[in-house]
This record gives C-alpha cells, structure tokens and sequence, in this order.
C-alpha cells in the first residue's frame, strides 16, 4: 500500500481475528495504570477537587495567566477555535497522566509543558479530579462547516476503520459512542475539530509519542490527510 506517495508494508487488517491481541494489550495497560494511580502523589501530600479549582480558576503557581480556565472554558468544554480541548468529564487517571507527561517532556507543548512544570504532582492530580468532576454535558463545539459526505466517511473510519489500508476502527478503544475505555482510551466525544486532527496530524509526524504502544502513531501514518480531517468531524459531532 502507499500512504502520502510511500510505501508502506505493514497492513494490518481491523479483522475480528486480530482483537483480541490488542484488547489483552488493553488489559495490561490497565492494571499498570491503576497500580500507578495508587501510589501516594507526594508524601503528606493528597489531592483535592478544592485545590484543583483554586488551580483551575487562579493559575497556581503559575500566576492568573496560567489560568485553566482561560483555554479550556469555565466548564472545561474546550475551544474549537484555538484547539483547546473538552476536559469536562474525561478520566482522572488519564487527565492526571497527561499533565505528567507534560511535565516530564514525554508529551511537549508550548503552552501545556510550561504550566504542568510549575506544578507539583499532588497539583496536577488535584486538577485533574476537579475537571473529572465536571459534567461532560458542557456546550458542544461541535464540527461546523463539515459537510455530510465528509463526515459519513469519518463515521466509516471510526465504527470500521480500514481493511485496504490496515486502519484499526477507532471504535475498538474509544468505544462506539467515543466516551471512552476505562481510563486507558480517553472518551473523546464532542471534541473540537480542530483539536483532534492537530492531535492526529502530531502522531502522524511523530511529535506526540506518549501514546500505549504506538497505537495511535501506528493508525495516524496509515491515515490520509482527508481520513483525519473525516474522522475529526465525526468525533465532534458525537455527544459527550
């Protein structure tokens, strides 16, 4: 097969054959998550919903500027204009391990990794129940200007994926509703568009990395630039 004018050999068929392997990889990845989530963030130390607002609203040590609230919405439903996502409602666990990989490089970015260095790890984890907390039924951004026929193909890709081009269906982790599997695939219903083909577009180049596996890396590089901007639209359109 060729993707972007290179050939590529490795085709991976999303047959039912296969998911078997990638579920029990699912597995694994969950019970190291959540033995992880057990360990005490710092000693003396535990993390609060209060802090994480205080944190949210105020910036912490950051300053005002450094203020969640002023990328992600006051209900943390995200913004589709500056590709901020929803953080309303997403995993605890997940949001928390974000914010570390933010802090730690695994995850770089020029507004995120600044703000999650100046926090400690109780911080983050306090922030990252206090946006758990929040409902996910916060205004949708929604996918506007997507046309029908570009978003009945991403809901192809997302429920199938792509046996000619070896596409796992998005579905398979993120569930048919895209609210997520446990806290090892993050919902991702009624994220901006913007955000989620940045996101893809990152794997793709391999800017982001600190994905289980290379599992996002690995379909993102089989994907072409209108599957992404396809499967971007759809996952707007889906109801946190």
């Amino acid at each position: 097969m060729t993707v972007n004018g290179q050939a590529h050999n490795r085709v991976l068929p999303p047959d039912h054959r296969r998911r078997p392997r990638w579920l029990s990889l699912g597995f694994v990845v969950l019970w190291l998550s959540t033995a992880l989530a057990a360990v005490p963030s710092s000693a003396g130390e535990t993390p609060s919903v209060a802090q994480g607002h205080l944190i949210a609203v105020g910036g912490g040590p950051g300053g005002a500027g450094a203020a969640c609230f002023s990328c992600h919405g006051l209900q943390g439903q995200g913004d589709a204009g500056g590709a901020f996502p929803r953080l309303a409602g997403l995993d605890a666990n997940y949001l928390a391990k974000q914010m570390d990989d933010y802090a730690s490089g695994a995850r770089s970015d020029g507004v995120m990794t600044p703000i999650s260095q100046q926090l400690s790890q109780t911080d983050r984890r306090s922030v990252a129940l206090y946006y758990a907390g929040l409902s996910a039924q916060a205004p949708q951004v929604g996918a506007a200007g997507a046309d029908a026929r570009l978003i009945q193909r991403g809901a192809t890709l997302y429920a199938q994926g792509s046996a000619e081009h070896g596409i796992q269906g998005c579905a398979n982790c993120h569930g048919p509703g895209g609210r997520g599997l446990s806290h090892v695939y993050p919902s991702i219903a009624g994220q901006p568009l913007s955000y989620v083909e940045t996101q893809l577009q990152r794997w793709q180049a391999g800017v982001r990395r600190n994905d289980i596996a290379d599992l996002m890396g690995s379909v993102a590089r089989r994907m072409t630039d209108e599957d992404i901007r396809a499967v971007s639209a759809y996952v707007a359109g889906l109801a946190p």
